[in-house]
């Protein structure tokens, strides 16, 4: 500490006081005298604090000293918590993205698994579906030669519709739109077969009416001849009598009433023999026809089929073949038709 002297005034003595205390002076004189005096003022000693007693805190190293510490352990547990905080955000995130990236992991999976059903009803659809148009292609080419003692039936037709109308669950839009186009296509064109190959049919059950007819009237023919050759055989028995000649006659134009109606049958055979190829080549011409106008359609649908299966590839070539399968099948039977109309007049030079 720092002792420092302030010089302070005294308050004035008593009047007693001061004579008390004053010295006895000497005769006086003439001179002046000598007059001892007293300070006014007396030494005070004040005790203060280092420094200016006004000293600022904030230069107070004592204070800093106490501050700083604590400042520091404020930053620390600051810088502490923010840590604890980034972290505790790190793993929330951490976690949010983990339960994130399962719940897309279940979605990816539950969808794989959907597209996985999906698909494999397609397939079995598609698979259907197809077996069932190559039965209705059977039952097509085939109604003109059925039993012509049975009715015409769209059996198969009626189970092709089954999975055409599958297509409306599992199916596309647009897949399910062009199927049902499809198979309306398929419909319309065995019903149009299906006119022609009656025609076919009829002339069919004419041609066994006339075959049977040839076959009985060359039975009776060979009746009529083998009665004519027996009543010949009695003539060297028998005189020629009138009775003979009548039976004779009749046995005659009996057996020439029979030849005329198996030539005649012989001939109307022939006829519809040949209007039942004819009937024959034109609906192999339809067929080919209405499968090439179809063909269009199912390469559509068929294009659409691989994509819901997810098979991808370029169908193109496939469509390109398709159109020259057509046109050589064409072919083959404008050449079957060429060889039957050469066989048929070397018949009838014959």
């Amino acid at each position: 500490m720092i002792a420092t002297a302030i010089a302070q005034p005294l308050p004035a003595a008593s009047a007693p006081a001061q004579a008390a205390s004053a010295p006895v002076s000497g005769p006086a004189t003439p001179q002046a005298a000598t007059v001892p005096v007293t300070p006014a003022y007396n030494a005070i000693t004040v005790q203060l604090q280092d420094g200016k007693k006004d000293k600022d805190w904030y230069v107070d190293p004592t204070f800093w000293a106490a501050v700083v510490p604590a400042i520091a352990v404020l930053v620390t547990i600051w810088n502490t918590n923010k840590q604890l905080k980034f972290s505790r955000d790190s793993q929330n995130r951490q976690l949010a993205d983990d339960r994130e990236r399962q719940e897309r992991e279940i979605k990816a999976e539950h969808e794989r698994a959907r597209l996985d059903r999906v698909t494999k009803a397609r397939q079995e659809i598609y698979s259907g579906m197809l077996a069932d148009y190559q039965k209705v292609q059977g039952l097509i080419a085939n109604l003109p030669e059925g039993d012509l003692d049975k009715e015409i039936t769209f059996t198969e037709i009626a189970v092709m519709s089954a999975n055409v109308n599958k297509l409306w669950v599992w199916g596309e839009t647009e897949s399910a739109y062009q199927v049902r186009e499809f198979f309306s296509q398929v419909n319309e064109m065995a019903w149009l077969a299906r006119g022609k190959a009656e025609a076919i049919r009829t002339l069919k059950r004419q041609y066994n009416h006339l075959n049977n007819q040839v076959a009985e009237s060359k039975r009776e023919r060979d009746k009529a001849a083998q009665e004519i050759r027996e009543h010949e055989a009695m003539t060297e028995y028998l005189h020629k009598e009138e009775t003979w000649i009548q039976q004779n006659d009749l046995l005659q134009q009996d057996y020439k009433a029979h030849e005329a109606n198996r030539i005649s049958a012989s001939d109307l055979l022939l006829k519809v023999s040949v209007r039942i190829v004819e009937r024959r080549e034109a609906y192999q011409e339809f067929l080919i026809e209405a499968q090439d106008k179809l063909m269009v359609q199912v390469n559509k649908v068929m294009a659409l089929a691989r994509g819901d299966v997810q098979l991808d590839g370029d169908v193109s070539r496939l469509e390109k073949q398709s159109h020259e399968m057509s046109a050589r099948a064409r072919a083959a039977i404008v050449s079957m038709r060429t060889e039957y109309e050469e066989q048929m007049e070397l018949a009838r030079l014959i």
